[in-house]
C-alpha cells in the first residue's frame, strides 16, 4: 500500500497535519477491507490517535484510544505490550485536561478508572521533572 509507506514518511518527518488526512481516509478503509482487529488496521488507529493528540485534537483522539483499548483488551489481553501501549496514550490524553468518558482499566488485580489514570500519569509527570 503506497499510502502506508507515505504515512510513514510523513511521521518520520513528524508532519503530523499531513499524516491526518491520509490516516482519517485509510483507517476506515482497512477497517472496511481487513476488518476491526486485523493488525494493520489496528496500528493505523493508534497512529491517527497519536497525530490528534500531538496536535492537541484530544475530542477526537479519545474516542479512538478508547476503541483501541477495547480491542487490543479482547484480542490480545490485558497485560500485552500493545494493550499497554494504547493505555498509556489513554492516559496522555487524561494528562491533557480532557474530561474523559469512563472507561475502566484492570491493572494488577485490581479495577481502576480514568481518574486513577489520571493521578497516576501526572505523578509520573512529576517524577520526570
Amino acid at each position: 500500500m503506497d499510502q502506508l509507506a507515505e504515512i510513514r514518511r510523513n511521521f518520520a518527518l513528524l508532519c503530523y497535519a499531513h499524516a491526518e488526512p491520509l490516516l482519517a481516509q485509510i483507517v476506515p478503509e482497512l477497517r472496511r477491507v481487513l476488518g476491526e482487529e486485523h493488525p494493520d488496521t489496528l496500528v493505523a488507529t493508534a497512529d491517527l490517535s497519536f497525530v490528534y493528540t500531538n496536535q492537541g485534537k484530544y475530542p477526537q483522539a479519545e474516542p479512538l484510544a478508547t476503541q483501541l483499548i477495547e480491542v487490543r483488551r479482547r484480542i490480545l489481553g490485558q497485560e500485552h505490550p500493545d494493550t499497554l501501549t494504547s493505555m498509556q496514550m489513554l492516559a496522555r490524553l487524561a494528562c491533557s485536561g480532557l474530561p474523559l468518558r469512563g472507561i475502566a482499566w484492570t491493572g494488577r488485580g485490581a479495577d481502576r478508572n480514568v481518574s486513577d489514570l489520571k493521578v497516576a500519569c501526572c505523578r509520573i509527570g512529576l517524577s520526570a521533572v
